[in-house]
């Protein structure tokens, strides 16, 4: 497997000797205002059991006209909740079942490094150089992925030991992004949401169906130190020589590459 990732020029880690690694909700909020980033990424959202009751409160003489209506319902809880519909609801109680939008201000979150499947045809060169902003025009390939992520963790186990943390963690965890859903993702039961696999991967390895020309592979690092707490939201880690090595540069087929990639319009750096 061979994963490419576009840089600007300035940040690529022959220039830099390392990598900037960032906090994957970071990542979703920054990016998501440069147009490749999934602000629903990592969002959660259950089915729940709702009820709605009418009770009257007017006039006696009216009790038998209101028992007798039938009352359509349209109930929208959040600006990002689904609407629910209640057709013909009558006096009493009504049950439903509503989609929510899970709150994780509780659940760690990991840091980020984003790479893309080579391309294998014209068609999917093009599909991945338009989902990227044209400033991203330095390109790396990396053929060696688990040996990229043993020097990923050595760079954050150093940056740890420079910033003061005597004891640590590190959980890493990889793989294709999915894109499997256009709005929203798709509500599960709550004992569902609380699985250790989705909890704290999974979630993370999808998106929209909108971003699926950036074919994306993720690495994931789940840092925790008592000595830093909270961690910064993102950290540049310094990568050993052979770490540098293994980000070879790239170009595609001169039969793939038009006039307007070849030179991409500049644009002012950001965060990365």
């Amino acid at each position: 497997m061979r994963l490419l990732r576009a840089w600007e020029s300035l940040y690529a880690p022959q220039e830099t000797g390392g990598l900037r690694l960032t906090s994957a909700k970071r990542f979703r909020d920054l990016e998501a205002g440069a147009g490749i980033g999934d602000i629903h990424e990592g969002g959660q959202r259950m089915m729940h059991e709702g009820q709605l009751t009418m009770e009257w409160q007017g006039p006696d003489t009216m009790v038998q006209h209101f028992q007798d209506l039938a009352i359509d319902f349209h109930l929208k809880f959040k600006p990002e909740d689904k609407p629910i519909h209640i057709k013909g609801a009558k006096a009493g109680t009504t049950s439903f079942l509503q989609e929510l939008s899970v709150g994780d201000s509780g659940v760690p979150t990991p840091f980020l490094l984003c790479l893309s499947h080579e391309p294998a045809s014209k068609e999917e060169w093009l599909s991945l150089r338009g989902s990227l902003p044209p400033d991203r025009d330095t390109w790396t390939i990396v053929s060696n992925h688990q040996q990229l992520k043993i020097e990923v963790e050595c760079g954050i186990y150093r940056w740890l030991k420079l910033n003061g943390a005597a004891s640590h963690e590190i959980n890493a965890f990889w793989g294709p992004v999915q894109y499997a859903y256009d709005d929203a993702p798709t509500p599960k039961e709550s004992d569902e949401l609380l699985e250790r696999d989705e909890l704290m991967y999974a979630r993370w390895l999808r998106k929209r169906k909108v971003f699926q020309g950036q074919r994306e592979f993720r690495f994931g690092f789940y840092v925790s130190s008592p000595d830093i707490d909270p961690l910064p939201g993102h950290m540049d880690i310094e990568l050993t020589r052979t770490g540098i090595s293994l980000f070879q540069e790239w170009a595609p087929p001169d039969s793939w590459v038009t006039g307007s990639e070849q030179d991409p319009p500049l644009r002012a750096p950001r965060d990365h």
